[in-house]
């Protein structure tokens, strides 16, 4: 069987289901000139039955039969859509307007269906077009065009009044300690701040060397131990020096005596507790992808894939930013390039998914992320590691002692600007939170 030999799925008996119920209750009709669009109708009459019935909602016209008549007789419509006896049909077509929801989702799945065949006919199109050329493109170009048919029938149900209702039960559930905004983090003034891990967008920026890999790591194991599943995107590290620094967290070692064991030979009891961290991470929902090419669109098609087999998936990290490569062709505008990578990352991997990711960024020497400003916009949270050290005041010009930590640039749902005390610790690759001014012994 090839594509031409499949028949085109529609449900004439659900194009007119619905439009029996619009024509029913005025209330029907107004939902579903929301709801529906005119290609969800495929047979002709009953697509212009449809835009006319939503010319007349935009009129605030009524839409009882009567009055449709004589508006289809007016605007010349009437042997159009097979004469008067059709819309008394359809008065009578269904015995209840409350089936409108039945109908509505069989049009729903067979406009669903229409689009896949569509989509499949391009990407036959496609490979016979470029024959020998780079599959990789087209596979994410495919994969792609498949998502965009399933992002456009996602739509918010529920009413106002339903949505103020499920809020107060969560409101007050959060106000009993019952349930957290976000996965609790180890550092109360993370917590305090942003609410947990919160699933939205998510930027750590900072210098080479800065830390960033580390702090991302402190939230990867945060969200493992609250038993959530993570993806984590790896550009400069392997799976071998990833794990490293993992059980070097765990086990409370410093990261030499894990990663250089030959060189820095452990005392009594230290290579039990590697094996104690090696057991602990066993029953850890990570998945590692620790590979330079996994472009965007292999992000998004990853995730979506992964979100569906397993609906705990909480946490994506993408380490990092600038490394991201995409299966687009921006040429020479680098900037460009970056402000697709993360709109992307924002709407078809956090938003998309209803989860926290956490993208990491290099600073440039002016203090701003690297190649472009568009992730510090998308982002709904933005943090940058300083360093602890001494600068100049710029009028008296005399030293002050800088305090590290993190600093928050951008915080959606609070107070912005101020110095969280989570600051790194060279010996272990975690960071630690501790009162500002007090110096680790």
């Amino acid at each position: 069987m090839t594509l031409q030999d499949i028949q085109i799925p529609f449900s004439d008996d659900a194009e007119r289901g619905v439009l029996s119920c619009m024509i029913c209750r005025h209330d029907v009709a107004l939902e579903a000139q929301l709801e529906l669009k005119d290609e969800h109708f495929y047979h002709p009459a009953n697509r212009l039955i449809f835009q006319t019935i939503k010319t007349m909602v935009a009129e605030e016209r009524p839409t009882e039969l009567p009055a449709m008549s004589v508006f289809f007789m007016d605007m010349g419509l009437m042997d159009k859509i097979g004469g008067p006896a059709t819309l008394a049909e359809l008065y009578a077509f269904v015995p209840t307007p409350a089936h409108y929801d039945y109908y509505r989702d069989i049009l729903k799945q067979k406009l669903k269906l229409r689009k896949v065949i569509e989509a499949c006919t391009e990407v036959l199109q496609s490979v016979q077009e470029v024959g020998h050329g780079d599959a990789d493109v087209l596979v994410d170009a495919a994969g792609e065009r498949f998502y965009e048919i399933a992002a456009q029938e996602q739509t918010c149900q529920g009413t106002f009044k339903e949505k103020l209702m499920e809020y107060t039960n969560v409101w007050e559930a959060r106000a009993l300690g019952q349930v957290e905004t976000g996965i609790p983090t180890r550092w109360r003034s993370w917590n305090a701040t942003f609410g947990g891990i919160t699933p939205r967008m998510w930027l750590i920026a900072g210098y080479p060397s800065d830390g960033k890999s580390s702090l991302a790591q402190g939230l990867v194991e945060d969200t493992l131990v609250h038993g959530g599943d993570v993806l984590w995107f790896m550009y400069e590290m392997d799976d071998t020096e990833t794990i490293d620094r993992l059980v070097s967290s765990r086990s409370q070692l410093e990261s030499k005596k894990v990663f250089f064991p030959q060189h820095h030979p452990l005392q009594q009891g230290e290579a039990r507790r590697v094996s104690k961290a090696v057991g602990e991470m066993m029953n850890f929902g990570l998945h590692l992808r620790c590979e330079p090419t996994w472009t965007v669109e292999q992000i998004v098609a990853e995730t979506r894939a992964m979100k569906r087999r397993n609906a705990n998936l909480k946490l994506v990290v993408v380490d990092y930013l600038q490394l991201v490569p995409t299966a687009k062709d921006f040429g020479a505008k680098r900037s460009d390039q970056v402000a697709y990578i993360s709109r992307t990352l924002k709407r078809d991997v956090s938003a998309a998914n209803g989860i926290a990711v956490v993208v990491l960024s290099q600073l440039n020497d002016d203090g701003k992320t690297l190649d472009s400003r568009a992730p510090g916009q998308d982002a709904s949270n933005v943090l940058f590691i300083e360093q602890a050290g001494e600068t100049r005041d710029p009028v008296t010009r005399k030293a002050v002692k800088k305090e590290g930590g993190l600093r928050v640039a951008k915080n959606r749902n609070g107070p912005r600007g101020h110095l969280l005390p989570i600051r790194l610790e060279g010996a272990s690759f975690c960071f630690e939170e501790r009162e500002m001014g007090v110096v680790r012994q």
